[in-house]
Formats: structure tokens, sequence, C-alpha cells
């Protein structure tokens, strides 16, 4: 029975220590109380052949050491189990931190990963937007270059148009001035025309009024010497028909005199009426040359005005303002 108690606590020690997952340490720490009892049981059976006395007295000796020896081993096993306990929880202390740590390490690692995916998604996004908003600019800038190029080939097309209608409309008033001279020349000449065929006339009348009267005179005349040279004698008649030869041949002189001034005069006026057509056609002449002088003029204006740039009163002039607003 004796013998049976150690070998019980030892093998409730080594229960114990195992039951609470004790290490090596706490095993070899148990060593010494297992060697004692050992000690104990050998010393124990070589006391079987003392005296009774000697034998309870051994008995007795033996049970204090065997209780000094319990309870040192006790307060030994509940120090190691505290220290057992400590550090298992320390180690549990020590394994939840480790856990804590890799699962805030692995929570910071997929938020790194996903501020870095959302990182990406959005600089995707910024180059996206980016290129897109370069497209839209270089498509507003075609759309402007297109519009300028329309607006400058309607601006030439317009002023072709309107070169043409100030063309056509300096035809029309060159030819209406030229009508409207050529009027003015034929009313001249008809006016002329009938100043010299009034004036004809009029000389004619008076030609045919002093031929007239020159006839009623000589008619007078005839019956007048015809009465005298019946009263005359043949002497006074011969005188008076000599004296009357000599006056038609003074008269006949004078008649060729008036003749001749009056071919003069008539040759005269035929010279002014030429003169004064001449001066017309050249008045005529010189203002047509006048108005083809001013039309060419004007088509070199007009030449150089289109050759010129226009000044670019559409988006061209705010093209930075425009990509500013569009930004």
């Amino acid at each position: 029975m004796e013998t049976e108690q150690p070998q019980l606590e030892q093998e409730t020690v080594h229960d114990l220590a195992a039951d609470d997952g004790a290490s090596n340490l706490v095993k070899i720490s148990l060593q010494p109380v297992a060697d004692s009892n050992l000690t104990i049981s050998g010393s124990h059976t070589s006391l079987q052949s003392l005296t009774p006395s000697d034998k309870e007295k051994s008995d007795r000796g033996h049970e204090m050491m065997q209780s000094s020896n319990k309870h040192q081993s006790v307060e030994q096993f509940e120090k190691l189990k505290l220290e057992n306990e400590l550090k298992r929880k320390s180690k549990a202390l020590e394994e939840k931190q480790k856990q804590e740590a890799l699962a805030f390490e692995k929570a910071r690692i997929a938020k790194e990963k996903l501020e870095a995916e959302s990182a990406s998604k959005e600089r995707a996004l910024q180059e996206k937007r980016v290129k897109e908003e370069e497209h839209r600019i270089l498509v507003l800038e075609e759309q402007r270059k297109h519009m300028e190029d329309f607006e400058k080939e309607k601006l030439r097309l317009k002023m072709e148009e309107e070169v043409r209608k100030k063309e056509e409309m300096r035809l029309k008033e060159a030819e209406a001035f030229a009508r409207l001279e050529e009027l003015k020349r034929k009313k001249q000449e008809e006016e002329l025309r009938k100043k010299a065929v009034e004036e004809e006339k009029r000389i004619s009348d008076e030609l045919v009024r002093a031929e007239k009267l020159k006839k009623q005179q000589e008619a007078m005349a005839k019956f007048e010497e015809e009465r005298k040279l019946k009263l005359m004698s043949v002497e006074e008649r011969e005188a008076y028909l000599a004296a009357k030869e000599a006056q038609r041949l003074a008269k006949e002189a004078a008649e060729e005199a008036i003749r001749l001034e009056e071919e003069r005069v008539q040759n005269e006026i035929i010279e002014k009426q030429r003169e004064q057509e001449r001066l017309l056609l050249e008045e005529a002449e010189q203002e047509q040359v006048k108005l083809r002088a001013e039309s060419a003029a004007r088509r070199e204006a007009e030449a150089a005005a289109l050759a010129s740039p226009p000044a670019d009163h559409t988006e061209n002039g705010c093209c930075a303002q425009s990509k500013c607003s569009i930004m």
C-alpha cells in the first residue's frame, strides 16, 4: 500500500501534466520527486528486516519525508501549472495577436489591393476621359476648320457674286450711258440737220422771194423801160442801152459776188456742223475711255480685295476661347 501511493501520486502528476498539455520542462521538474519516491521505496524495502519499533519510527520518518516531498511536489506542480497556464495564455495571446496581425495584414493588403485597383480604375477612367476630351477637342477643331473653310468659301462666293453683279451693273450703266450718249448725239445731229434744213429752207425761201421780187422788178423795169424807150430819140435810146448794159454787167458782177459770199457762208456753216459733230464724237470717245478706265480701276480694286484675306469674324478669332470653354 505504501509502495503503491508514491506510484499513484507519480501517475497523478503525470496525468495532470498530460491533461494540461505540460511540456518536457514540467516532466523534468517532476523527476526529482519521482526519484525521491523511488529512494523511499527502496529504503522501505530495506527496512522490512528491522524490528517493529524501528520499523514504526522508520515509517513515521518515511511518512514525514513523503508528506514533505508531496507538499513540495504539489507546490512545484502548482507553480509549474501556473507558469504553464501563463505560458499557454501568453502563447494564446501571442497566437491571437499573430492571427489579428495576420488578419490586419490581410485586410491591409486587401485594402491596398482594392485601393490600387480603384486607383488603377480611376486612372484608366481619367485617361479615357482625357482621350475622349482630346478626341472631342479634335472633332470640334475639325468642325471649326470645316466651318471656317465653309465661311471663307461662302464669303468668297458672295464677293464673287457681288463683283459679278457690280460688273453687270457697270456694263448696264455703261450701255445705258452709251445709249444715252448715242441718243444725245443723234438728237444733236437731228437738231443740226433740222437747223441746216431750216436754214436751207429759209435761204431757199429768201431766194424764191428775191427771185420773185426780182422778176417783178424786172417786169416793172422792162415795162418802164419800154415806155421810156418809146418816148426817147434814137441817140437817147442808144445811150440808155449802153448805160443799161453797163449796169447789167455791174449787177451780174455784184450778184456773182453775192453768190460767192453765200457759198462761202454755206461752206462755213457746213464746216461748223462738221466740227460740232467731230467734237461730239471726240467727247463721246473720251467719255467711253474714261468709263473703261474707271471700270478697269474698279476691277483691279475688286481683284485686290479678293486676293487679300478677309477679316475673320467667325469662330476662328474665338478658337482659344472656345477651347477654354470646352475645357
